[in-house]
Protein backbone atom coordinates (compact mmCIF):
# COMPACT_ATOMS: atom_id res chain seq x y z
CA UNK A 1 0.00 0.00 0.00
CA UNK A 2 1.39 3.59 -1.12
CA UNK A 3 1.05 6.26 2.09
CA UNK A 4 1.32 8.79 -0.43
CA UNK A 5 -1.01 10.40 -2.35
CA UNK A 6 0.02 13.57 -4.71
CA UNK A 7 -2.18 17.02 -4.85
CA UNK A 8 -4.07 16.13 -8.02
CA UNK A 9 -5.75 12.97 -6.10
CA UNK A 10 -9.21 13.15 -6.83
CA UNK A 11 -12.03 10.43 -6.20
CA UNK A 12 -15.15 10.21 -8.56
CA UNK A 13 -18.17 9.27 -6.86
CA UNK A 14 -20.80 9.22 -10.11
CA UNK A 15 -21.36 11.28 -12.56
CA UNK A 16 -22.24 14.62 -10.48
CA UNK A 17 -20.03 14.29 -7.77
CA UNK A 18 -16.39 13.95 -7.23
CA UNK A 19 -14.21 14.25 -3.71
CA UNK A 20 -10.59 15.95 -4.06
CA UNK A 21 -7.95 17.69 -2.54
CA UNK A 22 -8.57 21.43 -2.14
CA UNK A 23 -5.96 23.54 -3.53
CA UNK A 24 -4.91 26.87 -2.50
CA UNK A 25 -7.00 28.29 -5.53
CA UNK A 26 -10.08 26.54 -3.69
CA UNK A 27 -9.38 28.75 -0.31
CA UNK A 28 -11.89 31.77 -1.29
CA UNK A 29 -14.89 29.65 -2.52
CA UNK A 30 -14.47 27.17 0.58
CA UNK A 31 -14.33 30.13 2.69
CA UNK A 32 -17.46 31.68 1.21
CA UNK A 33 -19.15 28.42 1.52
CA UNK A 34 -18.26 28.10 5.44
CA UNK A 35 -19.27 31.45 5.66
CA UNK A 36 -22.61 31.01 4.12
CA UNK A 37 -23.27 28.08 6.31
CA UNK A 38 -21.55 29.48 9.65
CA UNK A 39 -24.42 29.43 12.15
CA UNK A 40 -25.51 25.84 10.53
CA UNK A 41 -22.34 24.30 10.93
CA UNK A 42 -21.11 25.95 14.11
CA UNK A 43 -23.63 24.11 16.57
CA UNK A 44 -21.55 20.51 16.12
CA UNK A 45 -18.31 21.84 14.39
CA UNK A 46 -15.62 23.66 16.77
CA UNK A 47 -13.52 24.95 14.25
CA UNK A 48 -16.07 27.50 12.16
CA UNK A 49 -15.02 30.17 14.56
CA UNK A 50 -11.20 30.10 13.65
CA UNK A 51 -12.32 30.50 9.97
CA UNK A 52 -12.87 33.88 10.28
CA UNK A 53 -11.52 34.92 6.53
CA UNK A 54 -9.78 33.77 3.31
CA UNK A 55 -6.31 33.54 5.19
CA UNK A 56 -7.61 30.79 7.36
CA UNK A 57 -8.67 28.82 5.12
CA UNK A 58 -5.64 29.45 3.10
CA UNK A 59 -3.42 28.73 5.93
CA UNK A 60 -5.67 25.33 6.26
CA UNK A 61 -4.78 24.56 2.88
CA UNK A 62 -1.46 24.68 3.62
CA UNK A 63 -0.67 23.18 6.49
CA UNK A 64 -3.14 20.47 6.00
CA UNK A 65 -1.48 19.65 2.25
CA UNK A 66 1.70 17.73 4.04
CA UNK A 67 -0.12 15.52 6.45
CA UNK A 68 -2.59 14.67 3.41
CA UNK A 69 0.21 14.09 0.92
CA UNK A 70 1.68 11.49 3.28
CA UNK A 71 -2.06 10.13 4.35
CA UNK A 72 -1.71 11.21 7.81
CA UNK A 73 -5.50 12.02 7.31
CA UNK A 74 -7.35 13.23 4.06
CA UNK A 75 -9.60 15.88 4.10
CA UNK A 76 -11.44 16.17 0.41
CA UNK A 77 -13.36 18.74 -0.92
CA UNK A 78 -17.38 17.29 -2.31
CA UNK A 79 -18.11 19.02 -5.76
CA UNK A 80 -21.10 18.61 -7.35
CA UNK A 81 -21.12 19.61 -10.91
CA UNK A 82 -17.86 21.27 -10.29
CA UNK A 83 -19.14 23.22 -7.86
CA UNK A 84 -17.40 23.00 -4.02
CA UNK A 85 -20.92 22.18 -1.79
CA UNK A 86 -19.06 20.04 1.47
CA UNK A 87 -15.92 18.40 2.65
CA UNK A 88 -15.57 14.78 4.06
CA UNK A 89 -12.33 13.00 5.04
CA UNK A 90 -10.31 10.94 7.70
CA UNK A 91 -8.51 12.17 11.01
CA UNK A 92 -5.64 10.62 12.23
CA UNK A 93 -5.20 7.97 9.73
CA UNK A 94 -3.76 5.17 12.07
CA UNK A 95 -1.84 2.52 9.57
CA UNK A 96 -0.44 0.86 12.02
CA UNK A 97 -3.90 0.16 13.62
CA UNK A 98 -5.45 0.14 10.61
CA UNK A 99 -7.90 2.41 11.72
CA UNK A 100 -9.35 6.34 11.28
CA UNK A 101 -11.97 8.40 12.01
CA UNK A 102 -14.51 9.91 9.54
CA UNK A 103 -15.94 13.56 9.53
CA UNK A 104 -17.84 15.90 7.48
CA UNK A 105 -19.70 18.57 6.47
CA UNK A 106 -22.12 19.68 3.73
CA UNK A 107 -23.75 23.05 2.49
CA UNK A 108 -27.57 23.29 4.14
CA UNK A 109 -29.03 23.95 0.80
CA UNK A 110 -27.43 20.26 -0.46
CA UNK A 111 -28.64 18.49 2.59
CA UNK A 112 -31.62 15.91 1.95
CA UNK A 113 -30.28 14.74 -1.25
CA UNK A 114 -27.85 11.76 -0.74
CA UNK A 115 -24.83 13.37 -1.87
CA UNK A 116 -23.40 12.65 1.97
CA UNK A 117 -24.52 9.35 1.75
CA UNK A 118 -22.85 8.37 -1.59
CA UNK A 119 -19.82 10.42 -0.46
CA UNK A 120 -19.41 8.36 2.96
CA UNK A 121 -19.87 5.08 1.29
CA UNK A 122 -17.41 5.69 -1.56
CA UNK A 123 -14.79 7.05 1.02
CA UNK A 124 -15.52 4.14 3.36
CA UNK A 125 -14.79 1.63 0.42
CA UNK A 126 -11.72 3.36 -0.50
CA UNK A 127 -10.47 3.50 3.07
CA UNK A 128 -11.12 -0.71 3.29
CA UNK A 129 -10.14 -1.17 0.09
CA UNK A 130 -7.21 1.10 -1.59
CA UNK A 131 -5.99 1.98 2.20
CA UNK A 132 -6.41 -1.80 3.43
CA UNK A 133 -7.80 -0.04 7.11
CA UNK A 134 -9.69 -2.58 9.40
CA UNK A 135 -11.82 -0.13 11.51
CA UNK A 136 -13.29 3.41 10.76
CA UNK A 137 -15.33 5.47 13.25
CA UNK A 138 -18.00 8.41 13.60
CA UNK A 139 -18.35 10.33 16.74
CA UNK A 140 -20.99 12.68 16.62
CA UNK A 141 -22.68 14.90 19.17
CA UNK A 142 -25.08 13.31 21.18
CA UNK A 143 -27.59 16.22 19.65
CA UNK A 144 -26.69 15.69 16.42
CA UNK A 145 -28.82 13.80 15.20
CA UNK A 146 -28.51 13.85 11.43
CA UNK A 147 -24.93 12.77 11.79
CA UNK A 148 -25.81 9.98 13.73
CA UNK A 149 -28.60 8.85 11.15
CA UNK A 150 -25.69 8.71 8.39
CA UNK A 151 -23.38 6.57 10.69
CA UNK A 152 -26.63 4.04 11.15
CA UNK A 153 -27.55 4.07 7.63
CA UNK A 154 -23.99 3.21 6.48
CA UNK A 155 -24.38 0.34 8.68
CA UNK A 156 -22.08 1.60 11.70
CA UNK A 157 -22.38 0.00 15.19
CA UNK A 158 -22.82 2.32 17.90
CA UNK A 159 -19.94 1.33 20.51
CA UNK A 160 -21.55 3.96 23.30
CA UNK A 161 -21.45 7.55 24.31
CA UNK A 162 -18.09 9.57 25.32
CA UNK A 163 -18.37 11.58 27.91
CA UNK A 164 -17.17 14.84 27.57
CA UNK A 165 -15.70 14.18 24.73
CA UNK A 166 -16.46 17.25 22.27
CA UNK A 167 -15.16 20.77 23.28
CA UNK A 168 -17.10 23.85 21.52
CA UNK A 169 -17.06 27.05 22.76
CA UNK A 170 -16.21 26.44 25.75
CA UNK A 171 -18.50 24.24 27.41
CA UNK A 172 -17.88 20.19 26.89
CA UNK A 173 -20.59 17.67 25.05
CA UNK A 174 -20.89 13.68 25.33
CA UNK A 175 -20.49 12.17 21.98
CA UNK A 176 -21.68 9.40 20.41
CA UNK A 177 -19.28 6.50 19.09
CA UNK A 178 -19.58 4.55 16.14
CA UNK A 179 -17.93 2.34 14.28
CA UNK A 180 -17.44 -0.10 11.35
CA UNK A 181 -15.14 -2.93 10.82
CA UNK A 182 -14.26 -4.42 7.09
CA UNK A 183 -15.40 -7.64 7.99
CA UNK A 184 -18.87 -5.86 8.79
CA UNK A 185 -19.71 -4.50 5.04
Amino acid sequence: MNKKISEDFWLRVDDEITLRLPTIGDAETLFALVDKNREHLREFLGWVDSSNEVADTRTFIQEGLPQWLQLQSLHLSILKNDLLVGAIGFHNIDFLNHSTSMGYWLDKEQEGKGIMMKCAKFLIDYGFNSLKLHRIEIRCAINNIRSQNIAQSLGFQKEGVLKDAIHHYGEYFDAVLYSLIALDT
